[in-house]
């Protein structure tokens, strides 16, 4: 009678451990985290206004740009999947001048979030506008913004780089022009009125 009991005990032991092994396996083949598509990375140019859930396949995944020495550009990255996803903050390397003989430092250059949070004129859909330090939350569209500090002696011509952004590298194009804006001390207001009789009239 004890033989049998303990023999019993053996075999249900290893069939909940074969049952257990099965279930885990399972679970493993069916996690997320291996069928998980990578976000497409899109670089609309920055006067776009992007709206949340707007299509932006037509544009391509390379961010160009367009500068002057000693100004401030910007280019804007959409990051776009079919599942939520929670990207780590964006690296991006210096920009270096094809051809050599000129670099823009990383330094130069910020990484910034925009959030979805201002509104649109003829739609219900919010607008990616004000800018954070952090990426958003678990979603399923991440916006970078990248902030680029052309150096007053930078050499004109096209530089290149790198932003890293959810594990997807985007390649970075900068043609800095052959023309130094002024320093914001230098700017120079015109303001000009002309006076219009005739619509003070209409209107009055």
């Amino acid at each position: 009678m004890r033989y049998s009991m303990m023999k019993h005990m053996r075999t249900s032991m290893k069939s909940a451990a074969y049952r257990w092994l099965t279930v885990g396996l399972v679970l493993l083949l069916a996690s997320p985290a291996l069928t998980a598509e990578a976000p497409a990375a899109r670089c609309p140019n920055p006067m776009v206004a992007v709206l949340e859930g707007m299509d932006v396949s037509a544009f391509d995944g390379t961010l160009r740009m367009v500068g002057a020495r000693n100004g401030v550009f910007t280019g804007q990255v959409v990051l776009t999947a079919k599942a939520p996803f929670k990207a780590a903050p964006a690296t991006v390397t210096g920009l270096s001048l094809k051809g050599g003989g000129g670099s823009i430092p990383a330094a130069a250059i910020r990484v910034r979030y925009a959030q979805p949070d201002g509104s649109f004129k003829g739609t219900k859909a919010r607008r990616y506008d004000s800018l954070a330090d952090t990426p958003l939350g678990e979603g399923v569209r991440q916006m970078i913004w990248l902030i680029v500090r052309v150096p007053a002696e930078a050499r004109p011509g096209d530089y290149e780089g790198t932003l890293t952004a959810a594990g997807q590298p985007v390649p970075v194009q900068l043609r800095v022009c052959d023309w130094r804006v002024p320093d914001p001390k230098d700017f120079v207001s015109h303001v000009g009125l002309i006076q219009s009789p005739d619509s003070v009239a209409l209107q009055y």
